[in-house]
Parts: C-alpha cells; structure tokens; sequence
C-alpha cells in the first residue's frame, strides 16, 4: 500500500485544489472529500491490484469508463 499512497499524493494535490475539496482518510487510507462525501481514495481491499485508487462515480459514469478503457478502469465484486 505504499506505493498506492506514494502515487496518490499527485491526486490529492490536484483535488485539494478544488473547491472544498479535502484530504481526508477513508477506510485507514488517504483519501479525498468534497462536502464530507468520498470521491477518491487509495485501494485497500485484498481484491484491488497493486497501486489502484478508488474513484467514486455513478453507474452510468462508471459503466460507461470500463467500456472505453478497460485496460484502465475495472471493478472488482468488493467495490461493486
């Protein structure tokens, strides 16, 4: 998980910069919030691969990343 939260600290600075966007922690991990709702954070779960970051989206959003970059964006059943 260090690497994972090494390679957030680029995300984070570019989220803190938005408005009322904060770092905060989610599940023990770096993470970011806007208004006390999650949007990012490091992957903690067994079931993510190595380095991942957590991006909070809707369904259709989210649907519609996995079908134009699959090699980038994937879901496991625990985020699901």
């Amino acid at each position: 998980m260090a690497a994972a939260a090494h390679g957030f600290a680029r995300v984070e600075a570019l989220g803190v910069a938005l408005p009322e966007v904060v770092a905060a922690t989610a599940y023990g991990a770096r993470a970011l919030r806007w208004r006390g709702r999650l949007l990012a954070c490091v992957a903690v779960h067994r079931s993510a691969e190595p380095d991942s970051i957590v991006v909070c989206v809707d369904r259709a959003r989210r649907a519609a990343l996995l079908a134009a970059q699959p090699a980038v964006y994937y879901l496991t059943d625990h985020y699901a």
